[in-house]
């Protein structure tokens, strides 16, 4: 499998089902992303938080657009 990155953070190798794909490519399923203080862009989305060291979840709407959570 290709790394994804999780911009400005690091990137991590995805393994099916654990990683979400940060780029323009449409989403139908839920992905968990692992955070470690980065901030996570995916179609417009900016999910933030340094305090939390745990799973991110995004998941798409009906319309493509990304929301997350923390």
């Amino acid at each position: 499998m290709p790394k994804y990155l999780l911009v400005p953070g690091p990137v991590f190798d995805a393994k099916v089902g654990d990683f979400v794909y940060l780029g323009s490519q449409m989403l139908s399923l839920l992905y968990k992303v692992p955070m470690s203080d980065c901030v996570i862009k995916a179609h417009g989305l900016t999910c933030h938080d340094e305090s939390y060291k745990g799973l991110v979840w995004l998941t798409p709407d009906p319309t493509g657009k990304y929301h997350a959570g923390c």
